[in-house]
């Protein structure tokens, strides 16, 4: 929807909530990818990679990236 900043804001919130699941991180690696913000984006996703090491999308998507 084009609202980068405010899914940033509300996805940051649930990863202060406590444990962030792989699809949290996933999603938040998607948005810094949208505002361009790429290394960021890496970091999420490795992240996500850690908690989900299955994931192939996630592991196309860092692979695009990288």
């Amino acid at each position: 929807m084009g609202k980068f900043e405010e899914a940033e804001y509300y996805i940051k919130l649930a990863i202060d909530q406590g444990s962030p699941s792989s699809e949290i991180l996933e999603h938040m690696g998607d948005v810094y990818l949208k505002m361009s913000k790429t290394e960021e984006a890496k970091e999420y996703y490795r992240m996500a990679l850690k908690l989900n090491p299955e994931n192939q999308d996630l592991k196309q998507k860092l692979e695009k990236i990288e």
